[in-house]
């Protein structure tokens, strides 16, 4: 068990030092896994009390982290995936780094379908089958430029999860988690899709957001 704000200063640190070898190396793998976890629990516990403050992670066919509250208290499994854009192959990106090929991180273009590899990670996800009680954390690594012509992050997921829910693209009542999250590429922007359709932390370069009422459930 690790106390998470000590490990989030460690991955900063790390992120510092190695540079873009943070995002293409393999061997960092966990610790962007526990970047995403701990960017996560920053916007999530501005508003709320009871959050995890400690986590260990778990073996291969778990879910990634359990977090605990204190050192005796549990608080939720956390499953983390990514998400990036279709043309984007991880494995390629970890082999092309061992041979010191050049990279693209960031397209400065809108890409077409980039809602596609969302729908096709949740739907894997969907397989895993984990305890009631776990959580999907959703890190939606596509750039602004990639997907600004949607509009607001934050407006843009509510949307479309709206959409397909309603036509049962991604079928609402079989969700074997009990909560899914999702944050932005900055990590600065956290809305929950399930169960409900809620903006926790909007996207920054927005001051208010405007929801669709049918879009909460409060």
């Amino acid at each position: 068990m690790i106390k998470i704000n000590t490990q989030c200063k460690k991955i900063n640190e790390i992120m510092k030092s190695v540079g873009d070898e943070f995002v293409y190396s393999q061997k960092y793998k966990d610790d962007r896994e526990w970047w995403i976890l701990c960017s996560f629990i920053k916007l999530y516990k501005r508003n709320i009390n009871n959050y995890p403050r400690y986590a260990e992670k778990r073996k291969p066919n778990d879910p990634d982290f359990l977090t605990f509250t204190d050192i005796e208290n549990e608080f939720h499994p956390i499953e983390i995936v990514e998400t990036i854009t279709l043309d984007r192959k991880r494995g390629k990106e970890y082999q092309d780094h061992k041979l010191n090929k050049q990279t693209a991180i960031v397209s400065i273009e809108p890409v077409e379908q980039p809602w596609k590899s969302m729908i096709e990670n949740i739907h894997k996800k969907y397989l895993k089958k984990y305890q009631k009680n776990c959580w999907l954390l959703v890190y939606h690594n596509m750039s602004y430029y990639e997907i600004s012509h949607y509009g607001y992050w934050h407006n843009t997921i509510l949307y479309n999860f709206q959409e397909w829910y309603a036509s049962n693209i991604i079928d609402y009542s079989k969700c074997p988690y009990e909560s899914i999250y999702m944050i932005n590429s900055s990590a600065k922007a956290l809305v929950r899709s399930y169960p409900d359709l809620k903006v926790i932390i909007p996207e920054k370069r927005s001051n208010y957001t405007q929801i669709a009422k049918e879009f909460l459930n409060e």
